[in-house]
C-alpha cells in the first residue's frame, strides 16, 4: 500500500485533537458509571418522591448518550489527527453548537463562548489550516 505523503499538521490541531481524545475517553467513563450507577441512583430517588418520577431509565439513557457522544469524539479527534476535511467541518458546527448554547446563559458561559469562538475562527479562518485539510 501506498502511503500517502504525509501534511503539516499545525500543532494547534494536534493539540485539540488530543483534546478530543481526551474528551471522548471521559465522556466513555462517565456513560458508564452513569448506566452502572443507574440501580443506585433508583435506590435514592425512593427516598425522594418528588423526583422519583424520573427513575433510573433517565440515568441508563443519559449514559448511552455520553457514550455514543464519545464515540463522534474519538472519531472526530482521529480526523483531525489524520487532517480530514469533515472532521474540521465537525469541529467548527460543534463550536458554533457551543456558542449557542453558551448564549442562553451568556453570564456564567462567557468563557465558554470565548474557547468555542476562537476555536472556531481558527479552524474557519487559519490558511494553514485550510492547507493542511486540503
Amino acid at each position: 500500500m501506498v502511503k500517502k505523503k504525509d501534511k503539516k499538521m499545525p500543532t494547534l490541531v494536534k493539540v485539540i485533537s488530543v483534546l478530543y481524545y481526551i474528551g471522548a475517553a471521559l465522556g466513555l467513563i462517565f456513560g458508564i458509571l452513569f448506566i452502572a450507577g443507574a440501580g443506585i441512583i433508583d435506590l435514592i430517588l425512593e427516598q425522594m418522591p418528588e423526583i422519583a418520577a424520573l427513575g433510573a431509565g433517565v440515568f441508563v439513557l443519559i449514559g448511552i448518550l455520553l457514550i455514543v457522544l464519545s464515540v463522534v469524539d474519538f472519531f472526530v479527534a482521529r480526523g483531525l489527527w489524520h487532517g480530514r476535511n469533515w472532521a474540521r467541518i465537525v469541529v467548527m458546527v460543534f463550536c458554533v453548537l457551543g456558542i449557542l448554547t453558551g448564549l442562553t446563559n451568556i453570564v456564567s458561559n462567557w468563557f465558554n463562548i470565548l474557547v468555542d469562538l476562537a476555536i472556531g475562527l481558527y479552524f474557519y479562518l487559519n490558511k494553514e489550516v485550510k492547507k493542511a485539510f486540503a
